[in-house]
């Protein structure tokens, strides 16, 4: 399974922290896993408006929404949805 950034940063740092240190950062990595999950929707619906216009992408947005969950959880093996 891949891992994103945030993952990625969340092992790296917890290796160094105590148990206890860990459960109190927890929070905070489970908000930043899911602030980089909207910014990487974020982009996918920016792209999106340039290449199809903000009219084709509004009629379209449940279908975007439904394919960025999809490959968000291809891609990172998460189960989780974000609309």
């Amino acid at each position: 399974m891949k891992q994103t950034t945030v993952e990625w940063l969340q092992e790296a740092i917890s290796i160094h922290l105590t148990f206890e240190q860990q459960m109190q950062f927890e929070g905070l990595f489970q908000q930043a896993i899911e602030m980089e999950k909207q910014q990487i929707m974020d982009a996918l619906r920016q792209g999106v408006n340039i290449e199809l216009g903000i009219n084709e992408f509004k009629e379209n947005y449940l279908t975007y929404s439904q394919n960025f969950n999809k490959y968000y959880n291809l891609k990172y093996g998460k189960d989780e949805q974000l609309c």
